[in-house]
């Protein structure tokens, strides 16, 4: 947390220091100085500079480890001032944030082009990095190795690594396995229907064979 203090120091005029606690930044005492700067005001309170926003309030070696912060603080919203001086109560009229605070991975899921994209504990999603996918020239080449694995051959051709999606390749499905897509009930069923297929035939054959044989021996 960042605390702001104004000093009054002569006629419309102010210095103010930003301020870190010495804790979040392994440093000694109470707080520590990271930035600071002068306001001036007209005779009407309002702001005439510095021109907003004010950058370079730097912040650097974290005790948590987090990387150097460059952070930059802006003074008016829409056009407008939004600190003026004026003979009242201090209270802050504005806030904003473009940032958020720190988060571990919760999970992650794989998009459709096979980006990795992690969520974490503060409501942020990050790419995390991208699975890449191989198309052949002729996929009825690969040579089978067990276990649902192909390797490559001289008649399927060379792998072209690519992106999912793009240039005729595939897309992924996230979180899913495939296995055989052979319906076991279903093709013990057709076997039997082209089991009892080739019998009926057989039979027909054989008594086809018969009448022959039976005309035949009538014509002898």
């Amino acid at each position: 947390m960042l605390t702001v203090q104004y000093t009054n120091t002569g006629a419309n005029t102010w210095s103010y220091a930003i301020s870190i606690p010495s804790s979040d930044v392994g440093g000694t005492g109470t707080s520590q100085t990271v930035a600071t700067g002068t306001m001036t005001f007209d005779s009407s309170g309002n702001l005439t500079s510095p021109a907003s926003p004010i950058t370079g309030i730097n912040i650097t070696g974290l005790a948590d480890g987090a990387a150097n912060m460059s952070l930059s603080w802006n003074l008016s919203s829409g056009g407008v001032p939004s600190i003026t001086q004026q003979d009242a109560a201090s209270g802050t009229t504005t806030t904003s944030q473009n940032g958020y605070g720190v988060g571990t991975l919760t999970g992650y899921s794989v998009l459709p082009d096979g980006t990795v994209q992690g969520q974490f504990s503060n409501d942020q999603t990050l790419a995390l990095g991208r699975v890449a996918v191989a198309s052949f020239a002729n996929v009825q080449g690969l040579m089978q190795t067990g276990s649902g694995d192909y390797q490559p051959t001289f008649a399927s051709g060379s792998a072209v690594v690519g992106q999912a999606g793009a240039g005729g390749n595939g897309t992924i499905t996230g979180g899913a396995v495939e296995d055989s897509n052979v319906n076991l009930s279903t093709e013990f069923a057709n076997m039997i229907v082209a089991q009892q297929s080739y019998e009926a035939n057989a039979k027909v054959l054989t008594t086809m064979d018969q009448v022959s044989q039976a005309t035949i021996q009538l014509i002898s």
